[in-house]
């Protein structure tokens, strides 16, 4: 059971994505889920997410950009 769920909208994040899902997997806890929606990036955020390998990320790229707000509620209800 995931004791810990992160929702982050993420758009044109290349630079601090790594950085920040590192931050998150490294936690004390790992018994975590972090669930990553796209919205709609134009830049290597998708690629760069896609590298890292863990099962504890769930990735969802949006096809349109909806806005911070509307791409956490995507995932809050993922």
């Amino acid at each position: 059971m995931v004791k810990a769920s992160f929702v982050m909208p993420v758009r044109n994040s290349e630079k601090f994505i790594v950085e920040t899902v590192g931050s998150i997997l490294r936690q004390t806890e790992k018994v975590i889920e972090i669930i990553l929606v796209n919205d709609h990036s134009t830049d290597k955020t998708q690629a760069i997410v896609k590298r890292i390998k863990d099962k504890r990320i769930k990735y969802f790229d949006l096809k349109n950009k909806t806005g911070p707000g509307a791409a956490r509620d995507y995932g809050i209800r993922k």
